[in-house]
């Protein structure tokens, strides 16, 4: 079964003032910046389902990158390994697109509960942008199921802002999707 069709906006806006490659100008694509950020997420979906209602939430977004470990949003993290441009992540995440099945108006749909997924991130980062692969499973076996994801974004610097557009595919095993 194909996951249902769903659109799905992300945009999130990260203030590096806290930063010291901020501080030192420092902003290319190739370097992680240290400290803390702090800014907002807004998220808007339709839902995926014919008849859902959309959902939008707005909400300030905090994180942390450390020599060795991380929290972005809901999601922390270790450094396991890096060398050059590449460097893998191993990663604990929730999962929230829980919904109640009453709230839409198909037969056969079961309530669906958030989760918290583990999995690991491989990261090339140059000049020319952000190439990511992540893969995740779910750790509280609610679903069983599994994701794969491969995105690309190009970090841009907008006065003292930080602004990665980005553009990515994800595959969702039929235990996710159900």
């Amino acid at each position: 079964m194909l996951p249902p069709l769903s659109w799905t906006l992300v945009a999130s806006l990260l203030c590096m003032c806290c930063t010291e490659a901020f501080a030192s100008g420092e902003m290319a694509s190739r370097r992680v910046p240290r400290g803390w950020q702090a800014g907002g997420i807004a998220l808007v979906s339709n839902g995926g389902y014919a008849g859902s209602s959309s959902r939008q939430l707005v909400v300030p977004a905090v994180a942390y990158e450390g020599e060795r470990v991380f929290l972005r949003g809901l999601q922390l993290g270790w450094h396991a390994w890096q060398r050059d441009d590449w460097r893998l992540d191993l990663v604990a995440q929730a999962r929230l697109d829980g919904f109640d099945a009453e709230d839409i108006p198909l037969d056969g749909l079961r309530d669906r509960r958030g989760s918290m997924d583990v999995g690991a991130v491989l990261t090339r980062s140059s000049r020319q942008g952000n190439l990511e692969l992540t893969v995740l499973s779910d750790a509280l076996s609610r679903s069983r199921g599994q994701e794969l994801a491969l995105q690309y974004g190009y970090p841009l610097r907008v006065g003292k802002w930080r602004l990665t557009p980005s553009l990515g595919v994800r595959w969702w095993s039929h235990r996710l999707a159900d």
